[in-house]
């Protein structure tokens, strides 16, 4: 089994950040909807879902009776969803590695791509819907790494030619369009740099991910090389008519040069109006006693504007984003909040009320979702395509039975354990969503403590901390407290 996620029922909901009056659009109980994504054309929204048991489209807009559905059973695992700027198709990434491009007016799907290693990955539009980027997965055929990369592929929709933008040697990922059309940005772990160890002797690479952009068409002159100072170049902004892209395929990777910021990681590239946005995380070891902010997830959202040059944070601890479909207004969630504001260094960032959205759960309906979505997803994904033998579908009928009977989730958990036992595979899981705590967890004194006679606590031993662990150390140790 290839997919490792948490299995749930989702809804789907309109919330304006100006009003806050939510408008439900999708609801039904024991169906689960993913991947929303917003149809620029009229309000609408496409989702992921699997209403009649199968992954497949719906379409919701806020006038129509209900929604409209394209393809259930037809695409397998959707694993990505990105929908044209004209709201005429969107491009659907498929667990089996098949790039789709689905007509939302007549539901007609064209095959674009299909991948032998895996599912491609954030497929994005040009501004014009004329042309699609992805990122690729590979393996090198060579063996001489077990390591699998992605690369950068683009097609131009009317006549389906494919080219690589980047060849299959790098980890490249989140291609995405400038809003003016005219360049392709993309996030490379490319950089190599050694650097000595500090404590044995020994050559290591720090973290070496930037933005990258091609220039689509020959004859653009690139954003940052000989006479393009600050100031000059100024691409087009997110309110204006999407020109038409121009891509000149011959000579593509020649013309890849990095946006001048530091390498660092790096993830959820997306363009917005003038530049570029990503989400950069600290550099930390696997113990976290390296983080820069460890009151936080030290994570920040930073933004690039590609005429000044100049690189802002636009929020700390960001979770998440996600840019308007005019690339001026994001909103990101912050913790456990949801904010609203321009996609810009300044101006305020108000939250969203996502706590008026109310919805009624049928935990019946839900329960018998994760089960059958349990099932499905080890049927698509497990590692032998006769999932060593068993009757799959005789299994599913035997116990589905008990999940309908399931009162809690510990018991759904448990028939799913004896199902996926029916395998014999040593590596098929479930875990049980955590339950969030209702008061935090009690801390660590670090101390050997024993009842007094008088009813107290007499402290027998503190224990030593260690000063190169911040988080190894007794709260009784720290100066001033003066415990013995």
């Amino acid at each position: 089994m290839r997919e490792k996620s948490s299995i749930a029922a989702f809804t789907v909901h309109l919330l304006s950040a100006a009003s806050g009056v939510p408008r439900t659009l999708l609801d039904d109980p024991g169906v689960r909807r993913r991947l929303p994504v917003a149809l620029p054309s009229d309000g609408g929204v496409v989702c992921v879902s699997d209403a009649g048991g199968e992954d497949g489209l719906e379409i919701a807009r806020p006038d129509a009776a209900g929604p409209r559905r394209i393809g259930h059973g037809e695409f397998g695992r959707v694993t990505a969803l990105a929908a044209a700027p004209d709201g005429g198709s969107c491009a659907v990434a498929c667990d089996d590695g098949r790039l789709l491009v689905v007509d939302l007016e007549s539901g007609k799907t064209t095959e674009i791509a299909r991948s032998a290693h895996r599912e491609v990955r954030g497929p994005a539009f040009s501004p014009d819907s004329r042309h699609l980027a992805w990122a690729e997965l590979y393996r090198p055929s060579d063996g001489s790494t077990p390591a699998e990369g992605s690369h950068i592929r683009l097609a131009r929709l009317s006549d389906g030619r494919i080219t690589d933008v980047t060849a299959p040697r790098f980890n490249d990922t989140d291609p995405v369009f400038t809003r003016d059309g005219r360049f392709l940005a993309f996030l490379s772990n490319r950089t190599f740099d050694p650097v000595y160890d500090q404590h044995s002797f020994d050559l290591g690479f720090l973290p070496g991910v930037r933005p990258y952009l091609v220039a689509l068409a020959a004859g653009t002159p690139s954003l940052f090389g000989p006479g393009q100072g600050p100031g000059q170049a100024r691409p087009r902004g997110g309110d204006d008519d999407p020109a038409a892209t121009t891509v000149d395929f011959e000579g593509l990777a020649d013309r890849i040069v990095p946006v001048p910021v530091g390498p660092g990681l790096r993830t959820g590239l997306t363009a917005v109006a003038g530049g570029l946005a990503w989400i950069r995380h600290p550099l930390a070891g696997n113990l976290g006693e390296a983080a820069a902010e460890p009151d936080g997830t030290g994570t920040r959202l930073e933004h690039y504007d590609l005429t000044s040059r100049q690189c802002s944070t636009l929020a700390g601890d960001a979770d998440r984003y996600a840019v308007s479909g005019d690339g001026l207004r994001l909103a990101v969630r912050v913790a456990d909040r949801l904010l609203a504001g321009p996609a810009a260094p300044g101006g305020a960032r108000t939250p969203v009320p996502v706590g008026r959205i109310r919805v009624t759960v049928d935990p019946v309906a839900e329960r018998r979702q994760m089960f059958d979505e349990a099932w499905r997803l080890m049927r698509d994904g497990f590692w032998r395509a006769d999932l060593a033998g068993t009757d799959w579908a005789g299994h599913r009928e035997r116990y589905a039975a008990l999940a309908d009977r399931a009162g809690t989730q510990a018991e759904l958990t448990d028939v799913l354990w004896e199902l996926h036992g029916e395998l014999g595979a040593s590596h098929a899981y479930v875990r049980p969503p955590a339950p969030a705590p209702a008061t935090p967890a009690p801390g660590l004194l670090g101390a050997d403590l024993s009842p007094d006679g008088d009813g107290a606590w007499r402290i027998d031993r503190i224990l030593p901390g260690e000063s190169s662990a911040p988080a190894a150390r007794s709260p009784l140790a720290e100066p001033g407290v003066d415990a013995r």
